[in-house]
Formats: structure tokens, sequence, C-alpha cells
């Protein structure tokens, strides 16, 4: 296809020969003849240069965190018994860029490697390619496109703050303290209580003879190994954000999830409506890009999200994290609090977090604004979860 160049030349040519048409001098003949001549001799190049060649891409390193930067290495393969001369290669990554490089020649039965670098500016999940291969004559004129190459994923994960301590649970270390026992809905070493039903329980835990006399189904309640172990709720209702709160949210979890997988903790993960557990295969790394594409949105129930919690997690830490707490999330986090050994709510809002509501467990919060890094906000919660005991 001609270039802009292209165009603007194949047109001053025929207005030269027009001219010569009309006038007779042979200068306008013998201009207009060579531009003519130098057009298809650009179009002869491109047709003989068929920019549809092998490409594989290779994209270092594979863990990536929000600010790193990142090496694309193309690799271009000519599989021809010529060489491809001027061949121009353009790769996209998805709202982080673009490079385009010009090779000036890849020889016959060859590869060459053509390496460029993007600078990560945020954390998400963007499509890299497919490439976009041109060729043209030296004199530009004419041009040739092709597009192939594998599209593949680059995963930016948020980049956690570094956090100290961890907060009051039951663990294994034994100078860890809980308000009460840890125990199970699905069993475990010991005879701890006799409980009311809740909906998911199972029916095998039935202890028949208080139901009788209570006219009321009980359940048989089993205390758990002492291990440390809780949740990590991400709060994604878009309602109680401001536009550069979120972020920080995310930030949040990503490092209190990191943290306490790394002090030993077995944590699940619940980010909006993904669940990963801490049994699932590599929950680090599930958390961590589950964490890397989310958004905020409106469709979380949050009764129903409470629901889950208690049917499924008793004993060990809760980790809250949202925005602005707002009455919705106080009351969920009464309700689950009971059933946990400590509750830290973290807050990533402009405003002071408020009134946290007043409950049995140990119950820990801060706010921290987006200019705030949450190592800060994790001090102010701990010294406050130390002082609660």
């Amino acid at each position: 296809m001609p270039t802009t160049r292209g165009w603007a030349v194949l047109g001053f040519a025929s207005g030269l020969l027009a001219l010569w048409v009309l006038l007779g001098e042979r200068e306008l003949l013998a201009t207009g003849l060579v531009m003519a001549v130098a057009f298809g001799i650009g179009l002869a190049w491109v047709r003989l240069g068929n920019p549809a060649i092998p490409i594989s891409r290779e994209i270092q390193p594979e863990w990536v965190q929000e600010g790193d930067d990142v090496v694309v290495t193309l690799r271009l393969t000519n599989l021809r018994r010529v060489s491809l001369l001027w061949l121009q290669a353009s790769d996209a990554v998805r709202n982080l860029g673009h490079s385009t490089v010009t090779v000036a020649r890849i020889p016959a039965r060859r590869a060459v490697a053509v390496p460029y670098r993007v600078h990560t500016t945020r954390r998400g999940v963007f499509r890299v390619g497919p490439v976009r291969l041109s060729i043209s004559d030296p004199l530009g004129l004419v041009q040739r496109t092709a597009v192939g190459g594998p599209t593949d994923t680059l995963v930016v994960y948020p980049r956690p703050d570094p956090l100290r301590g961890f907060p009051i649970v039951r663990g294994r270390d034994p100078s860890i303290q809980a308000s009460r026992p840890e125990f199970s809905a699905r069993g475990g070493e010991d005879f701890f209580t006799i409980r009311e039903y809740r909906h998911g329980d199972d029916l095998r835990r039935v202890h028949w003879r208080t139901t009788a006399r209570r006219d009321e189904l009980m359940i048989r309640q089993f205390e758990t190994p002492w291990q440390s172990r809780g949740v990590v709720v991400l709060d994604t209702r878009a309602a109680v954000y401001d536009p550069d709160t979120f972020e920080s949210a995310v930030t949040g979890a990503a490092s209190a999830y990191l943290h306490l997988t790394g002090m030993g903790f077995e944590l699940d993960a619940l980010i909006g409506v993904d669940h990963v557990r801490s049994t699932d295969p590599s929950p680090s790394g599930r958390v961590l890009e589950a964490l890397a594409g989310v958004t905020p949105g409106d469709a979380i129930d949050l009764p129903a999200v409470s629901t889950r919690l208690r049917r499924k997690f008793v004993g060990g830490a809760l980790v809250v994290v949202t925005g602005t707490l707002d009455d919705d999330l106080g009351r969920a986090v009464a309700a689950l609090g009971p059933d946990f050994g400590s509750v830290l709510v973290m807050s990533a809002s402009r405003e002071p977090l408020g009134r946290l509501p007043a409950i049995r467990t140990p119950i820990a919060g801060a706010a921290c604004p987006p200019d705030e890094s949450w190592t800060e906000a994790w001090s102010r919660m701990q010294g406050r979860s130390w002082a609660s005991v």
C-alpha cells in the first residue's frame, strides 16, 4: 500500500507527465518517469518481501510488581532464502504503551532478537501483542503490513508495604493468647460446646438429646488444634471508596496477606466474589493474581458474605480491608467478630476510622490515606490491638 510519501510522489509524477503532454518539455517527462519508476520499484520491493514471518515473545521477569521494568524480547525468524530488509516491528502492551523498532536486515534462514523495555506504572492484567510487522522500500514510498505472533498476558501484581508483627490470635506461638478457645464447625480433637444450628452445618453433628429438650436443632462444637489461621476480606463496593483510595485498599490487602502468610498463618482470602482457600494449589499466587485484576463494583451482598464466613471460618484472625467504614460493614463486623479470635479493620480513607463495633473479641483498626504507607497504619493498629487485651 502506498504511504503518504508514495501517494505524493505518484501524484507529482502524474502531474508532470500531464504537463509534458501539454507543454512538450523533455525535463518534465524525465522527472515524471523517474518518479513513476521509483514508485514501481518500491511496489516490486515490498511484494517480494512478505513481512508475515514466525514471531515469538519472551517477557522477563515473570514476577512483576507495579513500578518494575519489564523487558519484552521479540524473536523474528526469516525462513526464506533471501534477506529481509527494512522491517519495522510494532508491539503494544495495552494501557501501558507500545514500542516500534526498525530492523535493517534479517539474514536468510536466520533469526534476530529485538528487545524493548516497558515501565509498569500500575497493577493490572494487560494484553501484549499481537505484533504489527511492516516492510517498506528504502525510499518509504510503499509499505506492506502483516499482523502475527502470539498474544500474551502480563500480570502486574500490587506492590505490598512491609509490615511487622501480627494480630492477637491463638496460634503456634504459646505466647499468643486468644480471647476464647478456637473451634471448628467441621470437627476437631476435643468436644468444646453445644450451640444452635446454622444453615450449612453438618447434620451428623446434631446433638439429639439437647435438641429434644430445647425443641431446637443443636450442634456439637469441637475444638481444633492450636494454629495461626484466619481470613483476609477485601471490600470491593465502589460506594465506600474515593477515586484514589481503592488502589490503597488493594495494596493493604496484598500487604496483610503476604505478611501474615510469611508469619506462618493459614489464610483464606475473599476478594470481592473470588474466594481463594489456603488449601488451594499455590494460594499466594492466586490471591495476588486476583488482586492484580480486581476492580470496584456494587455487586457484594454483605449479609450473604457474613453468613458464608460464619459458616466456614471460626477462630483465628479476621482482617477486613475497606474504604470508609459505613454502617453496613460495621454491622457485618459486629456479627462476625464473636466467631474470631481477633478482628482488624484496615480503612483506606482520608477520613479518620471512626468508632469500631463494640464486640467481645479484641478489635483494632486504622485509617490509611493514599499518601501514607500501610506500614505506619499497621503499626498504629498493632498498638491498639495489644492495648485491648
